[in-house]
């Protein structure tokens, strides 16, 4: 009688075990190309991150344009009110690769304060993604008023020439803007596009959804670029992997909380 649960258990391990090594694996235990969202807890504060990688087929040697998308949402496990976030880490793994050469820049000055379609207007040929900010503003006695609001990702570099990512959000109920900057910092095997939300946003709005969507294809000096790219670097007599996409750092005001979403990718060539 014990026979069965034991071949069972043995199987699902040799199933888990092969993760790492093939696309079929990733395929049974939930798609390639979106898993559903990772989530974890820090106290009472409870994070979701979904990544997606498009395409899942690349190089093995020489990048490839690439989209890359990610989504979390906030909440607390005993109901109540979230506190502000305030930083907003992004670390992609060494797969990947950002590249704005001949890609157009945007100030601050020319988005700060305007409406989206002006903002579109003024900095549509820097664009490098788009996403959405969701929550609720927080007013005086108690009252909250909800928010969905448009995010405009720009291309744009700091006075010393850091490269940065302007994420200017819109809201029309309630009408609000505000512009976050991502700059961009790099280690021996990942890059951080960190941000810090303006500190008079983090005292009155708390953030329950923030999705952003990086994808970027543009010509320069006769040749084509993409904002994007990445390898899946394999030996020959592999053909797929599961690794780590990407890892986002949330700072709010009470803790720090960090999740990591896991994706596959198929070798070509």
């Amino acid at each position: 009688m014990d026979a069965l649960p034991i071949k069972t258990r043995f199987a699902r391990r040799a199933l888990v075990a092969a993760c790492a090594l093939t696309l079929t694996c990733a395929l049974l235990l939930g798609g390639a190309g979106r898993v559903g969202a990772e989530r974890t807890a820090a106290g009472n504060l409870v994070v979701s991150l979904a990544g997606t990688l498009s395409p899942r087929v690349l190089p093995r040697a020489q990048p490839a344009p690439i989209s890359l998308g990610l989504s979390s949402d906030f909440s607390t496990s005993d109901g109540t009110p979230l506190p502000s976030l305030r930083r907003i880490e992004i670390s992609l793994g060494n797969r990947g690769r950002l590249q704005d050469l001949g890609l157009p820049t945007c100030r601050p000055r020319l988005i700060r304060a305007t409406t989206l379609a002006a903002a579109r207007a003024a900095c549509g040929a820097a664009r490098v993604g788009y996403g959405h900010l969701g929550g609720y503003l927080e007013l005086s006695r108690g009252k909250q008023v909800d928010f969905k609001a448009a995010l405009l990702a720009v291309n744009s570099r700091k006075r010393e020439g850091e490269r940065a990512i302007l994420a200017d959000v819109h809201s029309t109920k309630p009408p609000m803007s505000f512009v976050m900057k991502f700059v961009l910092h790099r280690s021996p095997h990942s890059v951080h596009l960190v941000a810090v939300l303006p500190a008079q946003i983090s005292r009155w709005v708390r953030i329950t959804h923030f999705d952003l969507s990086l994808h970027r294809v543009y010509v320069h000096a006769g040749r084509t670029y993409s904002y994007l790219s990445a390898v899946c670097s394999l030996p020959r007599k592999l053909t797929s992997i599961v690794f780590p996409l990407a890892t986002v750092t949330y700072g709010f005001a009470t803790r720090e909380v960090r999740v990591t979403t896991v994706r596959a990718c198929e070798a070509r060539g």
